[in-house]
């Protein structure tokens, strides 16, 4: 599991490819993500139901009242952003450099269609 540096370190990297906002203002997201680490430990990813989109979106749906439908849609594309380079860095050996797997990260919430996703608060 990244520690929040690379976490941050991904968001700039998405933002600079367009997917996110350039403001930066995805901390309380990595937070809400990493929620589970002390009731699930390590295997909050599989455990944890708001380390899924579903989750993401049900949690974002509270927020109604708190933020902005672009707001909305930027931190759910962090929250997704956040899943697959927690994915990705579990699957590939230490070898690599972490500019590779934002990389692999970024390809792989490309191919989920995910680095397009729109929130609608409902």
């Amino acid at each position: 599991m990244p520690i929040k540096k690379y976490h941050e370190e991904f968001d700039l990297f998405l933002s600079s490819k367009g997917v996110l906002l350039p403001d930066g203002q995805y901390g309380v997201v990595h937070t809400f993500m990493d929620k589970g680490v002390g009731s699930f430990g390590a295997n909050h990813r599989e455990l944890d139901i708001y380390h899924r989109e579903e989750g993401l979106r049900s949690w974002l749906n509270g927020k109604y009242n708190v933020i902005g439908q672009h707001r909305a849609t930027d931190w759910l594309r962090a929250g997704l952003g956040h899943i697959c380079l927690d994915v990705v860095e579990s699957n590939l050996p230490n070898k690599y450099t972490w500019d590779h797997v934002y990389e692999k990260a970024y390809q792989l919430m490309k191919r989920m269609r995910w680095n397009k996703s729109r929130f609608i608060f409902f």
